[in-house]
């Protein structure tokens, strides 16, 4: 017979502990978007009226795109590509 060894399972204090934990860094969280936008009645709200950059280290890291004309080969504008 194959011998296997029992999973331990967490006490129910530190499953709770870490719970608390996870509720209080959210309402943290809430309160900083709420300090952003005091008019908005959500946090999600605010993060959806946020524009994403155009500019800094967040934009150099997107892929450079080059858009080419199809007969002649030249390249007519470059772009970054937020989803490469």
């Amino acid at each position: 017979a194959a011998f296997t060894t029992p999973t331990t399972i967490p006490p129910l204090h530190a499953l709770q502990q870490r719970q608390q934990q996870y509720e209080k860094s959210i309402q943290q969280s809430n309160k900083q978007h709420m300090l952003l936008n005091p008019y908005s009645t959500s946090a999600c709200a605010t993060m959806m009226m946020m524009a994403s950059p155009k500019r800094g280290k967040v934009v150099d890291s997107y892929q450079t795109v080059s858009v080419n004309c199809s007969k002649c080969r030249t390249r007519l504008f470059r772009y970054k590509k937020k989803n490469g």
